[in-house]
């Protein structure tokens, strides 16, 4: 219900049309939430161990439902910053709450790992088929309106506090087994791996992908596009990411965590040779295989990191995804928009093209490394095993 986000496609519009913002002021304000959301998701996944998790998920969402109608309402700048302040608050307490209480289940259940990964492939597909429905309900709401959307916002949010309040049982507090600090659960995270692969890959990728989605706003209007249309783009980027998320399964049986980061390489390549063309089609298809590779990564982001720590940090380590999440989210945004204002529209263009290149190259030395340590410490398993074939004839 949260992904019913009928403000995503227009919130720059309605900033800078609407209220006579400046691109980076509107992006100071929203940011605020997310930028403000990721900083306290640690110590609110702490607070939902203690407190208990579903007593904490209400209390989030309820503190969250104010924001769009502040915006709605046209209030004063420092209104809209203060509600935003407790919105941050709220939406850590909720995505905090909520990713364990989702895990547990699995858990108590007894589900394996692969109906887990599969859980999850269809969650952030559902997530970006709703944000598809809002894409376009929020271009058509704005051209009739622009507060409708922001209204439409506040009401989804009520219905889901509403829903929470039916479905839950706020009195029941979760069972803790096993829990360690903040920073047992980071160093163990560092030590492992798939972890450290998966999300050196899903941070290239965001600073790329949430800055062109930030931008594609200011980008299509600049290309006289109407704000109907602009709806609709982002609900063809919900819909490849959505495709992106379901097809994740199929993808790592067959081809593994190191050949999907070479993939996801490809993808922004062709995203930033996309960016610099002329054609205002191209411009379009240009944010698409970035959509597509945001959608292969995110499952199995969340997949690696939750297996991982599940029945060791619970709540605390699992809100270091939200932390990422919100918090690269809120930078790239906040960056992309200074430099639309200061260099314009073309050159910004440009500029997010060679940062697509660059973090292609990256991704790429990254593979080519990794596959080298690879081949070096097969070897040495291959030499070892020789050597005590060539003892044990002795």
């Amino acid at each position: 219900m949260s992904e019913l986000a009928f403000i995503l496609p227009i919130w720059i519009l309605f900033g800078t049309n609407e209220l006579g913002f400046s691109i980076t002021l509107t992006t100071v304000l929203f940011m605020t939430i997310w930028l403000g959301s990721g900083i306290l998701e640690l110590p609110t996944g702490a607070l939902a161990d203690r407190l208990g998790r579903k007593r904490v998920f209400l209390i989030g969402v309820a503190l969250l439902m104010w924001y769009p109608l502040v915006y709605a309402l046209e209030a004063p700048i420092a209104i809209i910053l203060a509600v935003s302040l407790l919105a941050a608050f709220g939406s850590a307490l909720r995505s905090g709450a909520l990713i364990p209480i989702v895990h547990d289940a699995f858990i108590r259940e007894k589900r394996s790992d692969r109906e887990y990964h599969a859980f999850l492939s269809n969650e952030r597909t559902l997530s970006f088929i709703a944000r598809a429905i809002s894409g376009v309900a929020g271009g058509l709401l704005y051209a009739l309106d622009p507060h409708t959307p922001y209204i439409a916002m506040f009401i989804s949010y009520a219905l889901m506090l509403l829903a929470g309040l039916y479905i839950v049982d706020i009195s029941e507090r979760s069972e803790l087994h096993q829990t360690q600090h903040i920073s047992q659960a980071l160093r163990a995270m560092v030590h492992s791996k798939p972890i450290v692969m998966i999300i050196g890959c899903y941070i290239a990728l965001s600073l790329v992908a949430e800055a062109i989605w930030t931008a594609f706003q200011p980008f299509f209007e600049n290309d006289g596009l109407r704000v109907e249309m602009i709806g609709a783009i982002f609900s063809g980027l919900a819909l490849v990411s959505a495709l992106g998320a379901y097809s994740i399964r199929f993808i790592m049986r067959r081809i593994g965590l190191l050949r999907i980061q070479l993939l996801i390489a490809a993808l922004m390549s062709l995203t930033a040779l996309l960016l610099v063309m002329p054609s205002k089609m191209l411009h379009v298809a240009a944010v698409m295989p970035i959509a597509f590779a945001f959608g292969l990564t995110v499952p199995p982001l969340t997949a690696t990191i939750q297996q991982y720590v599940a029945g060791k940090f619970h709540s605390t380590a699992l809100s270091v995804i939200g932390l990422l999440a919100y918090g690269l989210y809120g930078v790239a945004s906040l960056y992309i928009s200074v430099v639309v204002d200061i260099a314009g529209i073309a050159a910004t263009r440009q500029i997010l093209c060679i940062e697509a290149l660059v973090v292609t190259g990256v991704l790429i030395v990254y593979y080519l490394g990794h596959r080298h340590n690879d081949i070096m410490a097969s070897s040495k398993d291959t030499d070892t095993i020789s050597g005590n074939e060539m003892t044990a004839e002795v």
